[in-house]
């Protein structure tokens, strides 16, 4: 079964802002996401997008305390007819099967936080089509390119590899996508700030998978420690401790922190 997923950043909420003194009349802020996707183990499988970003009309002159909606265009995407990954997706993987409906999907969005001072909108075009490329490179050759064969994984070293996949992506993004941003940002004058990095990514494996998979690596462990499993057995506390995000109606935050510069983002995930 397939369904489209809305996934976006939706309200920010400035805990302390850069310039909210005397002398000044708040921040401007602009948010810049990345959408992305890619399943594992299918080359070239690898998406990524921009979102329009260049405009900071929906959050000027905000102070601490100010809370702002995110335009969607800005801060929401939609992905199209992503596939659960069940238990019968799962088993027609172990057979080996080059079908991209049995490979997993991770999916979800990059986004940059700034606050802009005199760095033209052109100028900072010029750095940010520079982004999506990398985090495409970079999914393409840490996800789409791992060549493992499903058939030779266990329930719990897929668990591993989606979430070792997706927490590698971040580590590999952040210096490439950093560099391109500091070439300018590094530059005389008064540049825009960046603030932090962020990064929200889920799969399509369908949360009573992931429960049962986190059920059989606690049965394993207990058995092999001799301590008894966790108490909480609850399918919240079961995803909670796999450490993996699969697709569900809900919400999430994002902190972007820099040097006293702190902006709080709200975002959700939902059916399209």
């Amino acid at each position: 079964m397939s369904a489209n997923w809305s996934l976006g950043l939706d309200t920010l909420r400035v805990q302390n802002a850069d310039e909210d003194n005397w002398l000044s009349n708040g921040d401007e802020v602009y948010m810049v996401v990345i959408p992305f996707r890619a399943k594992l183990g299918l080359p070239g499988s690898a998406q990524t997008s921009t979102n329009t970003w260049a405009t900071y009309d929906w959050a000027k002159h905000v102070s601490k305390g100010a809370v702002r909606h995110i335009p969607g265009n800005i801060g929401r995407t939609t992905f199209a007819n992503v596939a659960s990954f069940g238990v019968s997706q799962f088993l027609g993987a172990g057979h080996g099967s080059t079908n991209p409906a049995f490979k997993p999907e991770i999916l979800g969005i990059v986004s940059l936080a700034f606050e802009s001072d005199n760095t033209s909108w052109s100028s900072m075009h010029s750095i940010i089509d520079k982004a999506a490329p990398v985090v495409r490179a970079e999914l393409e050759a840490v996800v789409a390119n791992e060549m493992t064969p499903l058939d030779k994984l266990t329930a719990q070293q897929l668990t591993d590899k989606l979430k070792g996949s997706a927490n590698h992506i971040k580590d590999a993004i952040t210096p490439s996508v950093l560099a391109q941003i500091g070439l300018f940002l590094s530059s005389a004058g008064d540049p825009d700030d960046f603030i932090d990095f962020g990064i929200n990514w889920f799969t399509n494996l369908d949360p009573e998978l992931v429960v049962c998979f986190q059920q059989m690596k606690e049965a394993k462990d207990a058995t092999m420690s001799g301590k008894a499993k966790p108490a909480d057995q609850s399918t919240a506390a079961l995803i909670a401790r796999s450490g993996l995000h699969p697709l569900a109606p809900g919400g999430f935050q994002n902190l972007y922190d820099k040097s006293g510069v702190a902006y709080l983002v709200e975002g959700s995930v939902g059916h399209a």
